[in-house]
């Protein structure tokens, strides 16, 4: 797998996307782009968790310059 040159912490932040993109079933989108209508987690928790994890990753992406 390609890494594009992220940190660690990016890798597991990704996969972290990857699993709530798994639960909304909506490819490269975010959960509110997503068909899930469960309750457990809530579909505002997984959306709030994506804002957080979009926030952080971008931030990590703007101090070492990564690519992906």
């Amino acid at each position: 797998m390609a890494t594009f040159g992220r940190t660690a912490r990016q890798d597991v932040l990704w996969h972290e996307f990857c699993a709530i993109r798994a639960i909304v079933d909506k490819g490269l989108l975010s959960p509110e782009d997503g068909e899930y209508d469960g309750t457990d987690p809530a579909p505002e928790d997984l959306q709030d968790d994506w804002d957080d994890l979009v926030e952080e990753y971008e931030d990590i992406h703007s101090d070492n310059d990564t690519f992906g």
